[in-house]
Formats: C-alpha cells, structure tokens, sequence
C-alpha cells in the first residue's frame, strides 16, 4: 500500500500486523499519515502493530518524534506499537532519549 511517498506492506498474523515501512519522507507529511494508519489497524482490531523500521534510511529527532506519534495513536486506540528490526542508531537515539523504556523493541516476530 503506498500512503504519502511511503510504502506500507502489512503483514496481519492474529491479533498483531506487522508493517514494514519503506521511504519514510517525514518533511513530506508521511509522519501523519503513518500515525493515521496505525490507528486505524488498532481500530480494526489488532491489539499489537509491530513497526519493521529495518529500511529508513534516516533516522533524526525529527523521525523519533513521528515513531513516538505512532506509538501515542496506537495506545491512544486501546493497542500497543513496537519496533522491529531498528538499527543501531535508532537503538542508540531511543536509548540517550530513555525512549526505549516506553517504546518496545523486538527482532523478530
């Protein structure tokens, strides 16, 4: 699914959707549209929305703030987001921030 300049490819098993996430453009509005989406799985009935956050290809304060977006939306719908596959400099950015006490991490699911 292409929403915004991003591609989204959802990957639904139970109660959890894994969705990769490929050419994240924050400038370009993906951040919002990528909040929407997860809260519109949560909605629909996923209860845990792993994020593989493997292929962005930029990861800035900026980007760490959409990520902490889309973990607020999906709370905010009654479910749960995690990270999959993140790189060593968002585990590095998540852990300066403490974020990664908030924010799960996972390698595979």
């Amino acid at each position: 699914m292409i929403v915004g300049n991003m591609e989204l490819h959802e990957h639904p098993e139970g109660h959890t959707v894994t969705v990769d996430v490929r050419g994240l453009n924050v400038e370009g509005g993906d951040g919002a549209a990528l909040c929407g989406r997860v809260h519109a799985l949560v909605e629909q009935g996923f209860k845990l929305v792993l994020l593989n956050v493997a292929d962005l290809a930029r990861v800035d304060s900026v980007t760490l703030g959409v990520l902490v977006q889309a973990y607020t939306s999906a709370a905010k719908a009654g479910g749960t987001l995690k990270l999959q596959h993140a790189t060593s400099q968002l585990r590095e950015l998540l852990a300066v921030t403490k974020l990664d006490r908030v924010i799960g991490l996972v390698d595979s699911q």
